[in-house]
């Protein structure tokens, strides 16, 4: 039996150089698929949990900031100013909202047809009591405690007021006005312990009052008990009062703040519960007025440098200052009012 021809060298040929061909293809593509493998890799990820917020971008060393606004790199502390460490407070708050919602979007293609599919999810809380409507970020709980920070009527005046420690949650900073819903497990003991929080970066210094040590809650289920924080605000400016002529107001009595009078330079410091526009002063006889125009604000103290004082007629102080115990009896000592509780209270002049 005859053996059979062999391959023909130029068929043989034809062949390696297609195999090569087809190699170096899958070489290419794999080298490709390494490289998107690679620059995926490369990306950041943030992972978002309870209690911190990671961002991986490998080979690089993780980055972890925590809820106080603490930035770490490798369990390294990173030196932050106040405001940095704001900025990243927020961002944590931001991202834990975030965290309880999510969305997805996938697109798939079959054999003659494609078809986009959607999912999403959202987990959160909230509590509807006598005093209002309570958001909270997260859910799972048969009670709560309602927390309320009191307000101000100076819009420009924002940021963090208190800090609130409930059992084993983590630390709770709240803003000026805010209502926020803390779920809790019923039937179980918890402890809420309300604290000063104000910032420096802030226009006026805050404290917490009339909430002092912790306070003990056991709660039934379906059970709200409401919280409210109550805050003092402080406005304090320093400058020098002088009258028109340029010379100092030494010795002057502030009279729509109850603290010392002018130095002998006529330097003032007052602090006021709210953001006044305008310092009222007693020099002897003479009532002047101040204009109060913030020129440089340093943490919390505003300072308005020189302030020209004018005359003011008593009659054009005004009443809330001038029905004042303590300034009806400067203004009677002066002679300036009628040593009578009628003519006291009217605002007339002797």
């Amino acid at each position: 039996m005859a053996a059979p021809d062999a391959p023909e060298p130029i068929a043989m040929k034809k062949l390696f150089l297609l195999l090569t061909a087809l190699l170096c293809l899958g070489l290419a593509g794999c080298d490709q698929e390494y490289r998107n493998h690679r620059a995926e890799r490369g990306k950041p990820k943030i992972s978002v949990s309870e209690g911190m917020v990671t961002v991986r971008r490998p080979p690089a060393p993780n980055i972890i900031i925590l809820a106080d606004g603490t930035m770490k790199m490798d369990e390294i502390q990173i030196p932050l100013d106040d405001g940095q460490k704001q900025m990243l407070q927020t961002m944590f708050g931001k991202l834990q909202v975030l965290r309880q919602s999510g969305a997805t979007l996938a697109h798939y293609q079959q054999r003659g047809r494609s078809e986009t599919a959607y999912s999403g999810m959202h987990s959160s809380g909230f509590a509807l009591g006598k005093r209002g409507f309570y958001w909270s970020g997260s859910n799972g709980a048969d009670a709560g405690l309602a927390v309320q920070v009191a307000d101000t009527d100076d819009v420009d005046l924002r940021g963090v007021a208190a800090e609130l420690q409930v059992g084993g949650l983590r630390r709770q900073r709240l803003q000026i006005g805010e209502r926020r819903l803390l779920p809790l497990s019923s039937y179980q003991s918890h402890r809420a312990e309300v604290q000063d929080a104000s910032t420096l970066d802030s226009i006026a210094a805050i404290r917490v009052t009339g909430v002092g040590g912790a306070r003990p809650m056991f709660l039934s289920p379906g059970r709200l008990m409401r919280m409210p924080v109550p805050i003092e605000v402080t406005y304090t400016f320093i400058g020098n009062a002088k009258d028109l002529a340029g010379a100092p107001l030494g010795g002057a009595r502030i009279l729509n703040a109850p603290v010392p009078g002018t130095s002998a330079n006529g330097g003032f410091v007052a602090d006021f519960p709210r953001r006044e526009t305008t310092l009222y002063l007693l020099q002897d006889d003479r009532l002047l007025h101040c204009p109060l125009q913030v020129r440089e604000r340093r943490q919390v103290v505003l300072l308005v440098g020189a302030v020209h004082c004018e005359p003011l007629a008593v009659a054009q102080l005004p009443a809330e200052i001038r029905q004042q115990a303590r300034v009806t009896r400067l203004l009677q000592e002066r002679a300036l009012i009628a040593a009578t509780p009628q003519t006291a209270a009217a605002g007339g002049t002797p």
